[in-house]
């Protein structure tokens, strides 16, 4: 009898200690996808962020310290480790080496907070689950910006991001997930509210106006048709926006407003590359940035000229909006390598897995090529999100590595 309460207690120990650790995650996703974005939600998102990631760690306990080896011994993450050394290094030699400090600064804080998504995945196999709040709460983000009202002078949604470009990404890492599998749960009704909220995060990047949002749908859509464990989810999730969006545009004028903008950022693209139409201001900004990208690359094409150093040698007073050109120009080949070696490991070890990794395997065969694909018109070796969704897919892989291994 002593034996069975004794067992019984560890049990219920177990379950407190998950579900605290759990209700950490949770926090700390809360915290990266919906705060810390504009100055009115900064307090709170430290604060969130330092209670959740405390919770976690004291329900972790020491198991948290293998985890921290593993983290740093993961031939995964050798490339990811070797972008932020080199970044680092490249202050030395950088003119303005103030601004790269605070990106040095941001890559650190998202490795530290990448030690928590590494543990959940390899140690505590909570890679799905994460995914699943990481959905939830990026659908929260869309249903508040449409609550709220918030907008640009040019009438394009923002919500609690500031940024209609940001509202826009977020939408597009939750219909990513969908597309790969991920669901709130099992059932019927279940996937039922999963297709719902994916109309809301459809809704929030045609509402944002993003040209980049147009496009990921596209790249999304097109990579869940590819994979025939996710083509049926994807046509199905292609047929309720259409069927949704018709509709809506039929009853309501603010759905009208949204779709005539989307419409004419897009049309202005397309008139001003085939020179049909009056050029697009912000297409020939950005055709001017690639080309004195590519003058600053040919300049120091293997060191690059130092971390965030665009934006003051090429004299447009701003960021180079591509990650090939930032990269390029602050980090040179070197620094490209190591940036999108980690990219090309992980894909590479996942298309390995012969379909075993489930909806893990699907979410890196969509997520990534999307963010690779926008990454010529954003800037994303800096975004907390994206990157700590890779530091957990290669948590999940090197789990799947370490259980094949023999004994």
């Amino acid at each position: 009898m002593r034996a069975t309460r004794n067992g019984s207690g560890a049990s219920v120990r177990e379950r407190v200690l998950e579900g605290a650790e759990k209700a950490g995650l949770a926090g700390v996703v809360v915290a990266v996808v919906l705060l810390g974005y504009t100055p009115s939600t900064l307090r709170i998102f430290y604060v969130v962020l330092a209670g959740s990631l405390g919770l976690y760690i004291a329900a972790r306990g020491a198991g948290l310290l293998s985890s921290l080896l593993a983290y740093l011994h993961s031939g995964l993450l050798r490339w990811r480790w070797g972008f932020l050394l080199w970044a680092s290094v490249s202050l030395f030699w950088s003119s303005r080496a103030g601004f790269g400090v605070e990106r040095v600064v941001t890559m650190l804080e998202i490795h530290l907070l990448g030690l928590v998504f590494y543990d959940a995945a390899r140690t505590r196999d909570h890679a799905t689950w994460v995914l699943k709040v990481v959905f939830v709460v990026a659908t929260a983000g869309c249903a508040y910006a449409f609550a709220d009202g918030t907008m640009t002078e040019a009438g394009r949604l923002v919500g609690a991001y500031g940024n209609p470009n940001v509202l826009a990404i977020t939408a597009l890492v939750g219909l990513a997930l969908f597309c790969a599998g991920v669901d709130v749960g099992k059932g019927i009704r279940a996937k039922l509210l999963s297709h719902i909220m994916t109309l809301c995060l459809l809704a929030g990047v045609m509402a944002s106006s993003s040209r980049k949002g147009i496009l990921g749908v596209v790249v999304i859509w097109g990579l869940g048709m590819l994979h025939r464990r996710t083509r049926g989810r994807t046509v199905s999730h292609i047929a309720a926006g259409v069927g949704s969006g018709g509709l809506l545009l039929l009853v309501s004028d603010e759905a009208r407003i949204y779709w005539q903008m989307g419409q004419q950022r897009v049309v202005g693209v397309l008139a001003t590359l085939t020179t049909v139409g009056g050029p697009d201001n912000s297409i020939v900004a950005r055709s001017t940035f690639i080309k004195d990208g590519v003058r600053l690359i040919s300049e120091s094409p293997v060191f690059g000229h130092g971390l965030g150093a665009f934006r003051w040698l090429a004299g447009e007073g701003s960021y180079a909006h591509s990650n090939f050109i930032e990269v390029g120009v602050s980090l040179g080949l070197v620094g490209f390598i190591l940036y999108y070696g980690f990219h090309t490991a992980i894909a590479m070890k996942a298309l390995g897995s012969d379909g075993r990794l489930g909806v893990v395997r699907a979410v890196i065969l969509i997520l990534l090529p999307m963010i690779v694909v926008l990454d010529i018109a954003v800037v994303s070796y800096y975004m907390k999100l994206p990157a700590l969704l890779m530091i957990l897919c290669a948590g999940w892989l090197d789990r799947s590595a370490s259980e094949r291994r023999p004994l």
